[in-house]
C-alpha cells in the first residue's frame, strides 16, 4: 500500500523509467497503460507539476498506444515498476 500523498515523490524519482499504471477514468471505468513521465526541455514539465495544489501530470504513453495524456494524481489506483506493484490507498 502506498499513500496517495507519496505519488508525487515516487513519480519524481522514477521520471525516466517506464511504469505501468491503472487509473479511474471520468466515466468510472478503469484504464491501464505503460507510461513514462514526460520530460520536456530541462525537465520543465516535471517542475510544473511538483508545485503544491497541482494534481495533474503529463505522461507519454508507451507500447501500442502513442501520444501524450494528462492524468489526475487523485485517480491513480496502482503503480507497477520493476515488478513491484503498489496499490494506492486514500
Amino acid at each position: 500500500m502506498l499513500e496517495r500523498s507519496r505519488i508525487r515523490h515516487i513519480l519524481t524519482l522514477l521520471h525516466d523509467k517506464i511504469l505501468h499504471i491503472t487509473w479511474c477514468k471520468k466515466d468510472g471505468s478503469l484504464r491501464s497503460a505503460n507510461i513514462r513521465c514526460r520530460k520536456g526541455n530541462n525537465f520543465q514539465t516535471l517542475i510544473s507539476w511538483r508545485k503544491d495544489g497541482n494534481n495533474y501530470i503529463s505522461v507519454q504513453l508507451m507500447g501500442n498506444e502513442k501520444g501524450i495524456r494528462t492524468l489526475n494524481l487523485n485517480k491513480i489506483e496502482t503503480i507497477k515498476c520493476y515488478g513491484i506493484k503498489a496499490t494506492i490507498k486514500d
